[in-house]
């Protein structure tokens, strides 16, 4: 079987005296098979360059596609390609130019009139068997190497942000959360304590918050009044004052 690359290098792919972990693995693969590789030149290798660009045929065949004819009845109703071609004809300077009655942005990206024709090129730079779920980066560079439309970016985010495949598919790189670890038991009586608020109460003797103290022996309980804006020294004064002076300094207070 013979293969043809413009890749120079892999024609002595299987000659080469060193090799790393993953290329040995495809020599051995390759090694399976009566394959012989062949160089050709890029500037040659016109079809097979223009078929691994799926995504853009539609905008380099020189021919009217259906494609290219819809874009073109779609963008008599857009208001945003209205306003660009009224600009090109009032001799505004801008980046966009009139090209065969499509309007094309720096050249070479062609403007996609708002509807399902985003979302068909969504879908083939994004789920394509070339484009592989590549995530919001690359479906967002591979827009832009044949496409335009106002916050282009933003498209392919929210797309990727929706794709089932890639939610299924997700990873994360955040280290995994341990167990839960549970508080010692406390040995006897207000040792260890919770301190909680509860807030936005209807005011009662100029207070709207409760200060609770539990102790997590015997689960009794101070109910202290106090208000919501209670500052750190405040707090520390309510603790002495109503609990401090009853059971004494506690070895930890548990709060969030």
């Amino acid at each position: 079987m013979v293969v043809w690359t413009d890749n120079v290098i892999l024609k002595y792919f299987a000659t080469q005296p060193k090799l790393s972990s993953k290329q040995v693995r495809w020599q051995d693969t390759l090694a399976l098979f009566n394959v012989d590789i062949r160089h050709k030149l890029g500037k040659d290798n016109v079809v097979p360059n223009v078929l691994s660009r799926k995504h853009q045929l539609r905008v380099v065949y020189v021919g009217e596609t259906e494609f290219q004819k819809e874009v073109h009845q779609a963008s008599r109703r857009d208001a945003f390609a209205k306003e660009a071609r009224q600009n090109i004809q009032n001799g505004v300077k801008s980046h966009f130019h009139l090209q065969n009655g499509l309007l094309w942005y720096k050249q070479k990206r062609l403007y996609v009139p708002e509807g399902k024709m985003r979302d068909t090129i969504l879908k083939e730079c994004h789920d394509g068997p070339l484009a592989s779920h590549g995530g919001a980066k690359r479906t967002t560079t591979l827009l832009k190497k044949s496409y335009y439309w106002p916050n282009l970016k933003d498209s392919a985010e929210e797309y990727v942000k929706i794709c089932l495949t890639c939610q299924q598919n997700r990873t994360f790189n955040k280290k995994q959360a341990s167990l839960l670890q549970p508080l010692p038991i406390p040995e006897g009586l207000w040792e260890s304590v919770s301190m909680d608020f509860m807030v936005n109460l209807p005011p009662s003797r100029g207070f709207d918050a409760i200060m609770v103290v539990v102790d997590q022996f015997s689960k009794r309980a101070h109910f202290i009044p106090t208000k919501d804006e209670a500052t750190a020294q405040e707090t520390g004064r309510l603790f002495f004052t109503h609990v401090f002076k009853h059971h004494a300094l506690p070895k930890d207070i548990v709060a969030d």
